[in-house]
């Protein structure tokens, strides 16, 4: 059988086997069966011209058809790229196509048929090389047999082409007659075994790169499900904790102002029991008696807006408001280790669609992380900062503690660490949980002169957004 049957038979080949693994891919939707598809369809009409030359022009079995199999295989190595998704430069590979045809028309307008083989060959090579090489990445990112069968089957290919490039130096080209000896067919037997064998098996790789990513989906999803689950639960204890710290807060703000009520009632009736008294003393104490009750008040308001059950749907608030609230039900957290706090507003409003209550317990995790990272630090302050940047309004929470445990890369999705002897790791992880859900995120960097530094950063929403 002679070269040019076997090339008309690996061209046509080519042509079926392209059209098959699209009809059987096509429910994929995925762009690398496209190129896939395409670069086999060129490679085959570029092997059939060759097949043809006796019969179709020469600059079509010769310039055209070999630049056809180049585009081909570009197409082929878009194709199995490890992530698809990322841009691919489609101007540098036309540019790429474009200059190998203008050198090789060159090349034989100048009648320099050793050259061509040669450049024509190394290009073929080069290409071949570069889908082994995607097909190895793969393989080890999918563990799939189909990409390491690909892998050895181009490599093959290639290295026959750098045999046959060595061995060629200075012989006739590969499209003349004359040229059809040993190595030739050699290598046209090959490309035909490789037509078969690439096309089947990237249909396989197309099913386990499908099965793979899947299983990632499905793994990334059990691990979201498992830090929500373990969130909530750590949300129920803090509630509990927080309700037993604020039943402690709630005995000292009402006893302090209950016992100035009952210092200025007895007061008031010693100045009744004189038979000198005057207006003036009477209006003291009755204005101190209000402004008890108004403190006592204000820290059941306070208890009553903490304890209310959340609703059903997300409102308004004002983050720079919901932060200073959370900050007075923390204030006795706060006095205890004698930390200096640091509290600075926005004049501009800064409102937010969330979930009020959710987002008080992000804050609340946030802020009792940087008390218990300041236990044992000389300098103990914690800066608060709340402003508005254009279209977005950021919480800064900064302390002077540790900073980031060691190992703990600061982006979103980071390993669960703590810096803490008994510590999970949860608070932040819970927090971010939390404010992604109303489109924002939570941005960690150690801050300067040392400690953490966690910036809240939420869209900002107008009063029209209400619903």
């Amino acid at each position: 059988m002679d070269s040019q049957t076997i090339l008309l038979l690996a061209g046509l080949t080519q042509f079926l086997l392209s059209a098959m693994t699209w009809w059987v891919l096509q429910q994929q939707a995925k762009s690398g069966v496209l190129w896939w598809c395409l670069g086999g369809l060129l490679i085959g009409l570029g092997s059939t011209l060759i097949a043809l030359r006796d019969q179709v022009p020469a600059f079509l079995s010769f310039e055209v058809a070999n630049w056809l199999l180049i585009s081909g295989l570009l197409m082929m190595a878009r194709a199995l790229r490890l992530r698809p998704s990322r841009p691919w430069n489609i101007r540098l590979a036309v540019a790429y196509s474009i200059v190998f045809l203008l050198v090789y028309w060159a090349l034989n307008a100048w009648s320099l048929p050793g050259m061509r083989a040669a450049w024509l060959r190394s290009n073929g090579m080069l290409l071949l090389l570069v889908i082994a090489w995607n097909a190895w990445e793969l393989a080890r990112a999918v563990r799939s047999f189909n990409a390491r069968a690909i892998f050895m089957a181009f490599l093959g290919v290639a290295i026959a082409q750098a045999v046959l490039l060595v061995s060629a130096a200075g012989n006739d080209d590969l499209h003349d007659p004359r040229a059809a000896h040993v190595l030739v067919n050699s290598l046209y037997v090959a490309e035909f075994l490789l037509a078969m064998v690439s096309s089947l098996c990237y249909i396989g790789l197309t099913v386990d790169r499908a099965r793979a990513e899947e299983s990632m989906h499905a793994g990334q999803q059990a691990r979201w499900d498992e830090i929500r689950r373990r969130g909530h639960e750590l949300a129920q204890l803090d509630r509990k904790r927080n309700i037993t710290m604020l039943s402690a807060a709630l005995a000292q703000d009402i006893g302090s102002p209950l016992a100035e009520m009952e210092q200025a009632v007895q007061q008031g009736l010693e100045t009744l029991g004189q038979r000198q008294w005057s207006k003036p003393q009477l209006q003291d104490c009755f204005g101190r008696i209000i402004d008890a009750i108004e403190r006592a008040s204000d820290a059941t308001d306070r208890v009553r807006q903490f304890l209310k059950p959340p609703s059903d749907g997300m409102a308004l608030v004002e983050l720079c408001d919901l932060t200073e609230r959370v900050l007075l039900l923390q204030a006795r957290e706060l006095q205890s280790p004698g930390i200096r706090v640091c509290w600075a507003a926005d004049t501009q409003p800064g409102h937010v669609l969330v979930e009020g209550l959710q987002l008080s317990q992000a804050i609340h995790n946030l802020v009792r992380n940087a008390v218990e990272a300041m236990q044992e630090s000389p300098r103990r302050e914690l800066h608060l900062r709340c402003e508005r940047r254009g279209q977005r309004v950021r919480l800064e929470i900064r302390d002077t503690g540790g900073g980031l445990p060691d190992g703990m890369v600061p982006y979103p999705g980071a390993t669960l660490s703590s810096s803490k002897p008994n510590g999970l790791g949860l608070g932040i992880a819970v927090a971010r949980t939390i404010i992604e859900q109303f489109d924002g995120n939570l941005l960690l960097k150690p801050a300067d002169g040392g400690g953490l530094s966690v910036e809240i950063d939420l869209p900002a929403a107008g009063r029209q957004d209400k619903a």
